[in-house]
C-alpha cells in the first residue's frame, strides 16, 4: 500500500474499483456500470460491491496511518457486509471511521500499540439509495 492509501490492488482494478478521494477522515471509490461486474440477473456482483468496500476501507485506514507519520502494517481483522439494493449503475463507496473517529488509537499506534481500526463504509447508486453497508476493522501494527 502506498504512503497515501490509495494503490489499486490489481484485483481491485480488474473490479472497476478507482479511488476517487482519499484522506484521514473519508475515502471514496467509484465502480462504473459494465457488463463484467453483472451477475447472471444483470445487476452488479456481490464479489464486486464488496471489492468496492474493502478498497474504500483500505484505503481510509492506509491515508489515516500515512498521515500519522507512523510506520506501520494493516491487516483485515473483520469484514461484515449487507446487501440492502440492486447494486446498478455507477456506484460511490464511501469510508469514514466508526465510532468517534480514530485520534486515540493513533495515538497509540504513534506510542507503539496494535491498534483497531473500524471503518463503516457504504455504496450508493446515482440516485443515492444505499446498495451495501459494511462493517471493516483493520488492525494497524508497528513495523519493526
Amino acid at each position: 500500500m502506498g504512503a497515501g492509501g490509495g494503490d489499486i490492488e490489481p484485483f481491485l482494478a480488474m473490479a472497476g474499483v478507482r479511488v476517487s478521494a482519499c484522506g484521514p477522515e473519508r475515502a471514496i471509490v467509484t465502480q462504473p456500470a459494465t457488463a463484467e461486474l453483472e451477475n447472471h440477473v444483470a445487476v452488479r456482483h456481490a464479489s464486486a460491491l464488496n471489492a468496492a468496500g474493502y478498497a474504500a476501507a483500505r484505503a481510509l485506514a492506509g491515508a489515516a496511518v500515512a498521515a500519522s507519520g507512523s510506520d506501520a502494517e494493516l491487516r483485515l481483522r473483520h469484514s461484515e457486509i449487507a446487501y440492502k439494493a440492486m447494486g446498478l449503475g455507477e456506484l460511490a463507496t464511501v469510508a469514514e471511521p466508526a465510532d468517534e473517529g480514530w485520534e486515540a488509537a493513533i495515538e497509540q499506534l504513534r506510542g507503539g500499540e496494535v491498534v483497531a481500526l473500524r471503518c463503516v463504509v457504504i455504496t450508493r447508486n446515482e440516485q443515492g439509495q444505499v446498495v451495501a453497508e459494511l462493517s471493516v476493522e483493520w488492525a494497524a501494527a508497528p513495523r519493526g
